[in-house]
């Protein structure tokens, strides 16, 4: 399977024409560099702003790590612990209410929960390290 078959997949509707790309690319990338906000508003952007790069789809291939990195790379700048999307059938059903509603809350919720996972995990390294180490 390639690359445009997985958008494909994640989107019912054709992916924008290559020329129009490095604009798009443009307009997410400085909204990437503005996020400001309470956390709650700057999540919904970053998660809107993760279905907007994969609908752009810029590379042949890649580009859901790539936006994976990128929306892990957001979370980071704003104080968060980066996340394993490892729920792919969850993770796919999110794109696909996007695409019909523009409804960014099912893939926050799915973020938001990775997230406490993410911190849980810590928590229990923190944990063995004391334990290792004391």
């Amino acid at each position: 399977m390639n690359s445009l078959d997985t958008a494909q997949m994640l989107f019912d509707s054709v992916m924008p024409d290559y020329k129009k790309v490095p604009e798009l690319m443009e307009e997410i990338s400085s909204e990437w560099n503005d996020l400001e906000g309470t956390l709650k508003e700057v999540l919904e952007k970053i998660t809107e702003l993760h279905f907007r790069f994969e609908r752009i789809h810029p590379f042949e291939d890649g580009n859901g790590r790539t936006g994976r990195m990128i929306l892990n790379r957001q979370l980071i700048n704003i104080g968060l612990l980066p996340i394993a999307l490892d729920k792919i059938s969850k993770y796919r059903c999110c794109f696909k209410v996007y695409e019909h509603k523009k409804d960014v809350s099912l893939l926050m919720r799915l973020i938001c929960k990775s997230e406490l996972e993410a911190m849980q995990r810590v928590k229990e390294l923190q944990s063995k390290y004391k334990e290792a180490y004391s």
